[in-house]
């Protein structure tokens, strides 16, 4: 091998071992499919924990919830090309002599902190009843009213929801759930709204409020059936919401509400686990 080729050889290695540690990124590579697969083997997980501790409150066990705290995922790549190479006198016997070699070295090193979910701080989120007006903010933003109110209110103005309490279910009132029902027809059209409304005296008060300008009539028929089985005052349009387990003032809505473990429980009197045969 002629010593000119040998040179070029050198050279065409060197050129292209800069060029594979110039052009190797694989960080923006990896954010695109890490994130999406971190996220989904999170909300899985979530899920699949949520699930057990509905079953363990079926079967009156205590409920345990570990977060995720944090999730540090590390990358490396390592690359390198050995060129070696001999160039002989004219005479010499071993000749002329070229070596190429390369090597890659890829480490994932994920870092994922588990945290149980202890503390008085956890155990009065999840034994406090979620706040009435947030229940109907989120009627506000569009979620089905149907839905979201069988799911987290165990009675309105007295009337009262589906219970699990003390170990015993009972079935909700036939009023409540056609108010449900029509509170759901008068969401889609638009008829109903929330809003916030100072007081000096008694500060911030969320307002559930039925709409008059430009309903259709059969509308404003349902909204006068809901006022009369959850027994509010007729032609009345705005009222404050309360939580409370009874009726309220005239001008008030009493909603009493559902802590996050009243929920679990909640879903739990649907499970009845059975042995495979």
């Amino acid at each position: 091998m002629k010593a000119t080729h040998i040179r070029n050889l050198i050279a065409a290695a060197f050129a292209g071992a800069l060029a594979l540690a110039g052009c190797t990124h694989i960080g923006p590579k990896a954010v695109a499919v890490d994130r999406f697969d971190y996220s989904t083997a999170i909300a899985d997980s979530w899920k699949q924990q949520t699930l057990l501790n509905i079953v363990k409150l079926r079967y009156t066990d205590l409920p345990v919830f570990v977060d995720v705290a944090s999730i540090v995922s590390g990358y490396s790549l390592q690359t390198g090309v050995n060129v070696g190479g001999t160039i002989s006198s004219e005479k010499a016997i071993q000749g002329n002599f070229a070596s190429v070699g390369g090597q890659a070295i890829y480490t994932d090193r994920p870092t994922i902190t588990y945290v149980p979910l202890t503390g008085e701080k956890f155990l009065r989120g999840l034994i406090t009843p979620i706040d009435p007006k947030n229940i109907f903010f989120m009627l506000q933003t569009g979620y089905a009213a149907d839905f979201i109110l069988a799911l987290t209110v165990e009675s309105l103005n007295g009337v009262r929801n589906r219970s699990a309490g003390g170990g015993t279910v009972r079935e909700a009132d036939p009023e409540f759930i056609r108010v449900l029902q029509l509170l759901r027809e008068v969401q889609a059209a638009g008829a109903f709204g929330m809003r916030v409304e100072e007081d000096k005296a008694k500060g911030s008060t969320a307002v559930l409020f039925f709409r008059r300008d430009d309903v259709p009539a059969d509308i404003m028929g349902k909204t006068a059936e809901i006022r009369r089985l959850l027994k509010l005052p007729e032609g009345q349009q705005k009222y404050a919401l309360t939580y409370s387990p009874v009726r309220g003032a005239e001008d008030e809505l009493a909603v009493n509400s559902r802590s996050m473990l009243q929920i679990l429980a909640a879903f739990a009197s649907y499970i009845d686990v059975r042995r495979r045969t």
